[in-house]
């Protein structure tokens, strides 16, 4: 299989003297670097002819997964044809996601990592990467042929102290946040598209209380919320607080939590919870469980959360000609944001990137170790891999079409192919960067947006692109925040969740706030504003 270019092989041995030129703990090996040839799928011509290497034994920890799979015959083939294609000996770690961050915060405290681990950029991995726990590998991307594509801003904004310590995980829709409305229930109610913030609480008055799916039952709700504070953090900027860190009056930085205007959606979303129109018991839902618990289930017609996930709640609830869902005649509607006094604000979900995907220098000690996870990295975004990991494998779970395009196998149909359901891969995309070069990208392969459902995913992240509210951050690091940040996002986290659900009032709240400012908050804003000046002044 293939696993290098031969401009990629020259530019290896021309950065040997490159390494060996490097200062610092992390550069202090200076021979040259290892490549990994595999031998894998032979469907391949064009791999040159080498000589075999042993296959890399990597440990992978993931998202959005779990174990129960692992006996199942099409799970130990798709993990077969992901070893046999990179030249690996791969052992999987797979963690729901309402447990993952829990998982990893403690793997992070007790050492025990993986060799590859899906991680967000937040003040646990500053501060793992302030101590060297990851390598820095902002001279070994351009190494290979598709993580060389990495464009140039979203190196920057991943950066950490101008060193990148993660590959990036692409997202190409940066603005993925909207709210959809069950259509179907606003025509019932005869109830046009909510435009104002006005519109939208009473919108979500009537469907909690004038039975909405006319079931004659009191058992609906407006707000499909879960315990992830991203949907909050996203509704807020409706009033116009900023996204992570914004600009004051004076053009200088300052936290979303500070600004009053935090305050006044707040006391609105606890008004909303207050009236009965959120579920009480959202908080005890994990976060990404909403739409399973609430949406899918036909209790909540209003879904602020990624588009993509409004999309397939939506495509579950209609289900299709041979397997109905619950509410085969539903609709959705997908709106960007409601006016709340600040015009229309969508929170971005990133900044061209999420998270990214480490490599410990623990599990990884040489630089051949690295060479090999990277080259891994590089392999799975290979067409082959990355369709195999997006889809699942060619023949069992989908084919192209006549057209070109991927169909995927309906229940039914897999059951007569004696296979199971196709929730045996979940979370696997996880470990995807997204980044591929052209060659690569000319032979992935992708589905029709032929249902209204796709159509409407499609449209919004065209819309949201006016309305993206800038996080003034990118870029800039802050010491104390990579010290106590985890603390402080937590702090804010939970005065939010408190504050809506009553647990704590407006003084309460501001002692929060205060609480924010005295334990790093105050360092924090002072160490982001001197970088900010340092670089935009």
């Amino acid at each position: 299989m293939k696993k290098r270019v031969l401009a990629l092989a020259l530019a290896a041995v021309m950065a040997v003297s490159a390494f060996a030129g490097c200062g610092g703990s992390d550069k202090e090996t200076t021979t040259a670097p290892t490549t990994t040839n595999g031998s894998g799928d032979q469907q391949s011509t064009t791999a040159p002819t080498t000589t075999a290497e042993p296959a890399a034994k990597l440990t992978i920890l993931l998202s959005g997964g779990d174990h129960s799979h692992d006996d199942n015959p099409q799970t130990i083939e798709f993990r077969k044809k992901i070893e046999e294609y990179t030249n690996t000996e791969i052992t999987w770690e797979l963690y729901d996601l309402s447990v993952y961050y829990e998982k990893l915060t403690l793997k992070y405290a007790s050492g025990e990592m993986a060799t590859i681990m899906v991680t967000d950029q937040n003040a646990e991995f500053n501060n793992a990467c302030q101590y060297n726990v990851f390598w820095d590998i902002t001279d070994y991307i351009d190494l290979f042929d598709n993580l060389t594509v990495i464009p140039e801003s979203t190196r920057l904004a991943a950066s950490f102290k101008g060193s990148i310590y993660g590959v990036p995980r692409a997202r190409a829709n940066v603005g993925r946040m909207a709210t959809a409305f069950r259509q179907d229930w606003a025509d019932t109610l005869n109830i046009g598209t909510p435009e104002t913030i006005d519109d939208l609480l009473e919108m979500a008055r009537q469907f909690t209380n004038n039975d909405p799916d006319q079931n004659g039952k009191n058992d609906t709700y407006a707000f499909g919320l879960d315990s992830w504070t991203g949907a909050i953090t996203h509704m807020l900027c409706w009033w116009g607080v900023p996204n992570n860190w914004g600009l004051n009056a004076n053009g200088d930085l300052v936290h979303y939590s500070q600004v009053p205007e935090f305050k006044t959606g707040l006391k609105w979303i606890r008004q909303a919870y207050s009236e009965g129109l959120i579920p009480q018991d959202f908080l005890s839902t994990g976060a990404g469980k909403a739409r399973a618990t609430y949406i899918q289930s036909g209790i909540c017609g209003i879904y602020t959360q990624c588009a993509d996930d409004i999309r397939k709640a939506y495509e579950n609830l209609i289900g299709t000609e041979e397997a109905p869902g619950i509410a085969p005649d539903s609709s959705w509607t997908f709106i960007s944001a409601v006016d709340a006094g600040y015009g229309i604000k969508v929170k971005p979900q990133n900044n061209g990137y999420a998270g990214f995907v480490a490599i410990p220098k623990s599990m990884s000690p040489t630089e051949d170790d690295l060479m090999n996870a990277l080259q891994f990295l590089n392999d799975i975004n290979d067409a082959e891999m990355t369709n195999l990991i997006n889809y699942g494998i060619e023949g069992q779970d989908w084919d192209l079409d006549e057209e070109g395009y991927v169909y995927i196998y309906t229940t039914e149909e897999r059951t007569e192919k004696g296979l199971g359901s196709g929730t045996y891969r979940n979370g696997y995309n996880q470990m995807l960067p997204y980044f591929h070069n052209a060659e690569e990208s000319a032979k992935l392969v992708g589905i029709k947006a032929e249902t209204e459902a796709r159509e409407k995913e499609a449209a919004i992240y065209e819309a949201n692109k006016q309305y993206l509210v800038p996080d003034y951050s990118t870029g800039l690091t802050s010491d104390t925040y990579t010290a106590v940040g985890a603390d402080l996002d937590s702090l804010i986290g939970t005065a939010m969740m408190d504050y809506i659900t009553g647990v704590i009032d407006d003084i309460a709240l501001q002692a929060q706030l205060d609480q924010w400012v005295a334990a790093g908050g105050d360092a924090i804003t002072q160490e982001m504003n001197a970088q900010y000046d340092l670089y935009h002044n």
